[in-house]
């Protein structure tokens, strides 16, 4: 079994936006991605036309700062002390203070399983 959670990127304005700033301000956020993983990509590790795949929708409710914790919890964001890393959190500040309701914002995700015999 496989399993991981793909965030959604479009649907409303937070989601698009945040994630430009993530492509603007990402280090290899392109490469490190995972949305090119499919079912097929998928089929040589897993026997009998394998393998299953089922879809889950999920999010999450985040405070600035939680947002600001997930960002940074990614490898391809800048650290503290580089130098994209102050403009970057700008940007989220704003990005956050535009699409906050009630001093949340929503992450929306997508949670992909595949499954099946190896």
């Amino acid at each position: 079994m496989l399993i991981w959670n793909s965030r959604v990127t479009t649907g409303n304005p937070f989601l698009a936006d945040f994630d430009r700033l993530l492509h603007k301000f990402g280090a290899d956020y392109e490469k490190v991605g995972h949305k090119n993983i499919t079912q097929q990509t998928l089929s040589a590790f897993f026997s009998h036309g394998g393998p299953q795949l089922v879809r889950f929708k999920n999010g999450q409710k985040l405070s600035f700062e939680s947002l600001k914790g997930r960002l940074l919890s990614s490898s391809y964001s800048p650290l503290p002390g580089q130098p994209a890393y102050e403009p970057m959190i700008s940007e989220l500040r704003e990005l956050f203070d535009r699409n906050q309701l009630n001093g949340q914002v929503s992450l929306d995700y997508e949670t992909e399983l595949y499954w099946g015999e190896v």
